[in-house]
């Protein structure tokens, strides 16, 4: 099966197809899959919601599963054909409700061949005539009562027919039975009424719960839900009920690299750059490094940081970029030279527009904005981190330049709040105090799906507001001219916020040890100043201070040619000769010091010191030499680096 599908039901037609190693198995998850404890799975779009419900189906044992001949029931309905007094009915939760449980029990008792019995007693024509019906799925009968609601009693005569026959039917039934239902918000979010697309779901709620107990152990009833619908069930009565039978999908960033790690596992060897690895660390395999250099933040970046930030944090847009990715020979984006780091980042970026023109497409349909306003805002943004200065003075361009707005309470304006809008969307961010690490800051990106879109949301009050990484094409290509960006600052979730105010913290006669357990260099002045390093320069400090490179070697010194090899093994290529190893010697040296120079360790600090033929540490680091059985030679705190080279 091709490993980046964005979507299971397409490829998986039969139960065959189904491939439950593809799924992260949380706590929640396996739950969910090995009990009868959840009926509905509660998440926002390109979570999984499908899969789930898949996999679900095909470990459902000893049980008849509707639909029959497809593995989920996923509606398609129209609303052409009826008039206004029976569109009122859509809009009543209750009358919605009952829509779905007749489906429901009509699609049941069909499938277990009980209509006959049930023609035999005494009821009305319309149930009689929706009981001879050739259809199996609770969509056809969802669809047929509806086109039928133009006949004259005909939703009263079922509503009765429910109450006084189906319902009792239903208590009677002695054969476990599960029903999968799928896709309720994409069918009901083609509507123009956006209420419609909250009843649908949450009407399917209370019908599925209510059915559920009515005959516990034999009907189970399998839904997916929108988790922005759920939401609007926080008000009612029943809500803690309807959440202890949820499972409410959310994936930390750990369990999406799993998720990412699992596809690449399923990719053919030839779309790997580094095929040996493809078992040890895949993602390494596939990418062809483990780290990108960020030219803006100085530094360097776990290559999975940069995918999840150029995500939405849900597996479909891992899918995406793992498409895009895939797509481009490996020859194109072999991270080994300059041009390939280049493309790599290229594909990556790009695949992240495609998660924001498909995210904007889905969800501006719930927004009070339309795609033309974004557009214009984006001609107006020339940056992305915005202070609450800039932010206003956006909003006032974008809204007319009325200088009423510079003292207007936003609160009382009702004018458009774009940037309000955009929020919701989860594509701004803003920077708060880190609850955790005292006078520090972080990034925070609301999580779409958290909120309601149709209510009226504040923005928190930040001294900064930020544009997701995805919004960086978007921008430049509206106003023209490239995005300026923070100097400083990656953005991205959960990332540290660093303000240009802030003077780094400078040592002064502090010497340094390794700590190895956090692969950093650790003040003796002060234990809790760290100075987290890169793996290539723990690998070459850590040796350092191990004498252990031949006799003829000053105390704590390491030659130029043991760095170079070093340096070929972390980065994983092959053996360098003569004046070669001497240049990777002091190429590694200037990289240290630059690194070094970032955390206010300067030159003057001595660090390492050049001697002759090599490197010895300076004044600042333990230079007491080690006997040769405490510890190997070199020490990895990772695996593997790439080049840092800018571009």
């Amino acid at each position: 099966m091709y490993p980046w599908n964005l979507d299971a039901r397409e490829a998986m037609k039969e139960t065959s197809d189904i491939n439950d190693e593809l799924v992260e198995k949380t706590r929640e998850i396996e739950q969910f899959l090995s009990r009868d404890q959840h009926y509905f799975v509660v998440a926002t779009k390109g979570l999984g919601k499908s899969l789930l419900l898949l996999v679900k189906r095909k470990l459902f044992k000893g049980a008849s599963c509707i639909p029959r001949n497809i593995l989920l029931d996923v509606p398609e309905l129209s609303l052409d054909n009826l008039n206004s007094d029976m569109r009122s009915i859509l809009y009543s939760e209750e009358s919605m409700e009952k829509l779905w449980s007749l489906s429901i029990i009509i699609a049941i008792v069909r499938n277990l061949n009980m209509a006959d019995n049930i023609l035999r007693l005494e009821i009305s024509d319309s149930l009689k005539y929706l009981l001879k019906q050739n259809k199996y799925t609770v969509s056809d009968y969802f669809s047929t009562i509806l086109s039928s609601l133009t006949r004259r009693d005909f939703f009263k005569e079922l509503l009765e027919d429910y109450n006084q026959t189906l319902i009792i039917e239903a208590r009677t039934i002695n054969k476990s039975v599960a029903v999968f239902i799928d896709n309720i918000d994409e069918c009901f979010g083609n509507f123009s009424d956006k209420r419609l697309w909250y009843i649908a779901q949450i009407g399917l709620v209370h019908a599925a719960y209510k059915l559920n107990r009515q005959n516990p152990g034999k009907i189970k009833i399998y839904a997916s839900i929108r988790k922005e619908a759920f939401l609007k069930l926080q008000e009612h009565e029943m809500f803690l009920q309807y959440n202890d039978v949820s499972l409410s999908l959310e994936y930390s960033k750990e369990e999406l690299k799993q998720i990412f790690i699992k596809r690449i596992l399923q990719e053919d060897e030839e779309n790997l750059v580094e095929k040996s690895l493809k078992k040890a660390t895949p993602i390494t395999a596939f990418l062809g490094c483990d780290v990108v250099y960020n030219d803006r933040g100085k530094e360097n970046e776990e290559i999975f940081d940069y995918i999840y930030r150029h995500t939405l944090k849900t597996p479909r847009d891992l899918m995406v970029i793992g498409t895009e990715i895939a797509k481009c020979r490996v020859s194109e984006r072999n991270p080994s030279n300059e041009n390939g780091r280049y493309r790599l980042k290229q594909l990556i970026n790009e695949a992240g527009t495609k998660i924001y023109k498909g995210h904007i497409q889905e969800i501006l349909r719930h927004l009070t904005i339309k795609q033309s306003d974004l557009e214009k805002l984006f001609s107006l943004v020339n940056s992305n981190a915005l202070n609450k200065a800039d932010l206003k003075r956006i909003c006032m361009k974008y809204n007319g330049n009325d200088d009423r707005c510079r003292n207007t309470d936003c609160k009382l304006c009702k004018k458009t709040h774009i940037f309000c809008e955009l929020y919701k969307t989860g594509l701004l961010g803003y920077v708060t105090e880190d609850s955790l690490k005292e006078k520090t800051c972080k990034q925070i990106f609301p999580t779409v799906g958290d909120g309601i879109f149709d209510e009226v949301i504040q923005l928190p009050d930040s001294e900064f507001y930020l544009l997701h990484p995805i919004l960086t094409q978007p921008i430049i290509d509206k106003n023209g001219i490239r995005q300026n960006p923070n100097p400083i600052n990656i953005i991205g979730y959960g990332r540290p916020w660093k303000n240009k105010s802030e003077k780094p913290q400078i040592i002064e006669s502090a010497g340094f040890y390794l700590d190895k357990s956090s692969c950093s260099l650790v003040s003796k002045k002060n234990k809790s100043v760290k100075i987290p390093l890169q793996p290539l320069h723990f690998t070459v400090l850590d040796a350092l201070l191990y004498p252990l490179f031949g006799k003829n070697s000053p105390i704590g010194t390491l030659p130029d040619n043991a760095i170079a090899d070093i340096v070929c093994r972390v980065k994983n290529k092959g053996q360098s000769e003569g004046e070669r190893k001497k240049k990777l010697s002091e190429d590694f040296a200037r990289s240290l010091r630059r690194y070094l120079k970032r955390h206010a360790i300067y030159d003057k600090d001595a660090i390492i010191m050049r001697t002759d033929g090599g490197f010895g540490p300076g004044k600042y680091l333990e230079k007491k030499p080690r006997s040769r059985s405490e510890v190997p030679i070199v020490r990895n705190c990772k695996k593997n680096t790439t080049d840092t080279t800018s571009h």
